[in-house]
């Protein structure tokens, strides 16, 4: 380990308030020429003493790093990406696994918090029984983990039938599978949707593991999968006094990843989200005469529709026609949702999104005490 890294990582009274928790010292304050002055090991801690430490430390101070801390240190950042741990299932596999959870337990009980958060994590879709038939249960229930999000449609919407909608959500017509507000710049990661009243016929809710197709699109065609990866999608909202826009490609590689191995195993792995939301589609960047720019997107169409059918097969989908009183969970950057069409009496669901942060904030305070959530 660098001596620059080491002395950076002291958390001692001197270098972290022991009140706010941040840092007394900053990074490049640390000198160039710092050196171990002794160094020793308790069974648990390294001990380090430092020759040209940081001005303002005397020779007493001391840096203690737990065997842990150094053993996971190449490894770090460990609480920003999550990224191991997770399942790209079918709908066989979701079902031999997955576990409703009560709302009462889910409000009292960290450990059940935990568990459901666990599940979340693998498989990015968990549901959540009892849930009071009131308006505000959603908000109860997202709070539990964190902040809500606030976008202009509120903190809170109803996924009702509406008379001149301005969103195909809020009608009875069928909605295929998609994601929602890939036009922001940080489309939230958690949605949440509390059914409040169940229609007679249709409405049937569908969830699709967009991980699941993208790592069997990856073993069929490595090509696809490229070309996914590669072109840039437009996504907008233009409605309603509102202009949202912004460019994704259809597959998000994690930093540090600039594609998959060809023969690599869940090449879901190497993805830090996946952006699909036809509805929300706005025409493709194009200059008049790029012959390589309309060569990629006919590659894209070619592996979209690829990826498209995959998500929809029978064996990738879930459906669940949800009662009053539940409310599901799931992740918007992987799980793809979609209903059917649906009459007679009034489906209600109301719905509430969460960014990454509180989300991820939960778990890392969480495993303190239940351990690492991968």
């Amino acid at each position: 380990y660098d001596n620059i890294f080491l002395r950076d990582s002291c958390a001692c009274a001197q270098c972290v308030d022991a009140s706010t928790r941040q840092k007394r010292f900053d990074s490049a304050d640390i000198p160039t020429n710092i050196s171990i002055r002794s160094l020793k090991y308790d069974g648990e801690h390294i001990i380090i003493t430092w020759k040209h430490d940081v001005s303002g430390f005397g020779p007493d101070h001391q840096t203690r790093l737990s065997h842990d801390f150094l053993k996971r240190a190449p490894k770090r950042p460990v609480h920003t990406a999550y990224s191991g741990g997770k399942w790209a299932w079918t709908t066989a596999e979701f079902e031999a696994q997955m576990v409703d959870y009560d709302y009462h337990d889910y409000m009292s009980d960290d450990k059940v918090l935990f568990q459901l958060l666990r599940q979340l994590h693998t498989f990015g879709l968990v549901f959540i029984k009892n849930v009071p038939e009131s308006e505000s249960g959603v908000v109860d229930t997202a709070n539990r983990i964190g902040p809500l999000k606030n976008t202009f449609y509120g903190d809170t919407w109803d996924v009702r039938s509406v008379s001149n909608a301005k969103n195909v959500a809020y009608t009875d017509v069928h909605l295929g599978f998609h994601m929602d507000l890939l036009y922001m710049q940080q489309p939230p990661r958690l949605q949440l949707l509390h059914c409040l009243r169940a229609s007679e016929q249709g409405g049937i809710s569908l969830f699709s593991d967009a991980y699941k197709a993208a790592d069997q699109l990856h073993d069929m065609d490595p090509d696809a999968f490229e070309a996914l990866m590669e072109l840039p999608v437009n996504f907008h909202y233009d409605n309603d006094n509102h202009h949202y826009f912004r460019r994704r490609r259809t597959f998000q590689l994690r930093d540090g990843f600039t594609k998959p191995d060809k023969g690599a195993k869940r090449a879901f792995n190497s993805l830090e989200a996946v952006n699909w939301a036809p509805p929300f589609q706005a025409p493709f960047s194009h200059t008049d005469g790029n012959v390589a720019l309309a060569q990629n997107v006919r590659q894209w169409h070619t592996a979209a529709q690829l990826f498209r059918n995959l998500t929809e097969m029978k064996s990738a989908v879930y459906r669940r026609q949800m009662a009053p009183g539940e409310c599901v969970i799931f992740d918007n950057r992987r799980v793809l949702h979609a209903r059917t069409a649906f009459a007679g009496g009034e489906r209600w669901l109301r719905g509430a999104y969460l960014d990454d942060d509180p989300y991820l904030s939960k778990i890392r305070v969480l495993e303190r005490t239940f351990g690492e959530i991968q």
